[in-house]
Formats: C-alpha cells, sequence, structure tokens
C-alpha cells in the first residue's frame, strides 16, 4: 500500500515536471513573438513618423525654402517641433552635381547613438525657382 502511495506521487511529480516545461515552452515563444513583433513596429512608427514630418514640412512650403537658403538651425527647429518629444533626430542634406550627390551640411540635431535602433527616412527636393538642382534630405530619428 505505501508502495501504491509513492508510485502515484511519482507520477504527479512527472506529470507537474512536463506540465511546467510545457507552459514555460509557450511563453518563451508568446514572448519572442512579443519583442520581434515591437522592435518591428517601433522600426515602422519611426519610419512613418519621419515621412510625415518631412512631408508637412514640404506640403508647406517650408522645406524647400529653407534647404535652398540654407537655414540650418531654423529647419532643425521645424523638425523638432514636427517630430513627437520622445523621438530624437539628425539630418544631412544633399547636393546633386556631376552625377553624384554631395553633402552641403550634416550632421545637424542630436548626437546618433551608437547602440540604439535608427531609422532613416530620405526626401528628395526637385528644385525650386532660382535652383534647379535636386537636394536630398536624410533625417535619422530613434527613441
Amino acid at each position: 500500500m505505501l508502495l501504491l502511495k509513492n508510485r502515484r506521487a511519482q507520477y504527479y511529480t512527472v506529470d507537474f515536471i512536463i506540465a511546467s516545461i510545457i507552459i514555460l515552452g509557450i511563453l518563451s515563444l508568446v514572448y519572442s513573438h512579443y519583442y520581434i513583433s515591437y522592435e518591428q513596429d517601433r522600426s515602422i512608427y519611426l519610419s512613418n513618423t519621419g515621412e510625415h514630418c518631412l512631408t508637412v514640412l514640404a506640403e508647406s512650403g517650408k522645406l524647400s525654402e529653407l534647404v535652398y537658403s540654407e537655414k540650418w538651425d531654423t529647419l532643425s527647429q521645424l523638425i523638432d517641433l514636427t517630430l513627437p518629444s520622445n523621438v530624437y533626430f539628425s539630418f544631412y542634406v544633399y547636393k546633386w552635381e556631376s552625377g553624384t550627390w554631395t553633402r552641403i551640411v550634416g550632421p545637424i540635431g542630436e548626437n546618433m547613438p551608437q547602440n540604439s535602433m535608427i531609422v532613416k527616412v530620405t526626401y528628395i527636393l526637385a528644385g525650386n525657382s532660382t535652383d534647379s538642382s535636386p537636394r536630398k534630405i536624410e533625417l535619422y530619428l530613434w527613441e
């Protein structure tokens, strides 16, 4: 009779261990999927935020005006006002010359972190009434 009780206890212990392993396995899969999804969502969020920022400035005419007049501090302030307060940025501006992009200015804004996810958004201006050469703005964003 004592042996039978010990055997049942052993079965319950083995059942408990197997159930624990299954539950921990499922939780680790759910957590890893959530973590990957969060990183992808964060990247998409930053990319959409940057595109929205540059599009709003371009549609208002301010982006072209400030880039072609080379008013970098004012452009930096407008970008800062357009972005959410938890998003940091830095940008470069290039000019199309002799078949290649030549950097005019950059980096303007915050210092880019070494250990953070950084998203780059590019916007190209085709020219304006006084200068027909295209300009490219590379906006780098991170949280």
